[in-house]
C-alpha cells in the first residue's frame, strides 16, 4: 500500500517536477541540514515541468503525505490485529498497534518538520540544523518501522494461511 501511494504521487504532476533533479528525495534519508538545504536550492533553481516549479510542487507532495499515514498505518493496524488474534494472540495486538502509532507519528514528524523548514529556507535561505536532524530521525525510524511491520504483517499472515491449511488436512 505504501507503494502504491509513492507511485501515484510519482505519477501527479508535481511529482514529476520534484523528480526532475537527479538528487535522493528527502523521504528517502538520511539527510542532514546541508544536504536539506541543496536538495531545496536544486529544485527552486529547476525549471518547471508541465507548469509545476519543483520547489512549489515539493511543499504540495509535504502536504498531502500528511494524509497517508490513516491510509497505510489502518492497512497495516487491520491485517496485523486480524492476524494476532487469528493466531490466538490478542495480546499482542496492543504492542502492534503501538509500533503502528509510532511509524504514523515518526511521518507526521517528519513532513511537519520538513514543511515548516521549507518555510524557513525559503524566507531565510537556511534551515535549522536541529530540526532536520529531528525530521531525518524521524524518517529512518518511519522507513524502519513501515519495512518491519510490512513483513511481520505478511509474515503472519501466511502463518495463518498455513495453520488453516494444516487445519483442514
Amino acid at each position: 500500500m505504501a507503494w502504491a501511494g509513492v507511485a501515484a504521487i510519482a505519477a501527479l504532476a508535481q511529482g514529476r517536477a520534484v523528480a526532475s533533479v537527479a538528487l535522493r528525495p528527502l523521504y528517502r534519508g538520511p539527510y542532514d541540514r546541508a544536504y536539506a538545504e541543496t536538495y531545496w536550492r536544486t529544485l527552486a533553481a529547476a525549471p518547471s515541468v508541465a507548469s509545476h516549479p519543483p520547489l512549489a510542487s515539493e511543499r504540495f507532495l509535504l502536504k498531502i503525505d500528511l494524509l497517508f499515514p490513516p491510509i497505510y498505518g489502518g492497512a497495516l493496524a487491520t491485517g496485523l490485529w486480524w492476524s494476532a488474534h487469528a493466531l490466538g494472540r490478542p495480546e499482542f495486538g496492543a504492542w502492534l498497534m503501538l509500533a503502528v502509532l509510532l511509524m504514523m507519528v515518526a511521518d507526521w514528524t517528519e513532513n511537519v518538520v520538513q514543511l515548516a523548514e521549507l518555510s524557513r529556507f525559503t524566507a531565510t535561505g537556511r534551515a535549522s540544523a536541529g530540526w532536520i536532524a529531528l525530521a531525518s530521525a524521524a524518517t529512518g525510524l518511519k522507513s524502519r518501522l513501515v519495512i518491519a511491520l510490512m513483513l511481520l504483517d505478511v509474515a503472519a499472515g501466511l502463518w495463518v494461511f498455513v495453520r488453516a491449511l494444516r487445519a483442514e488436512s
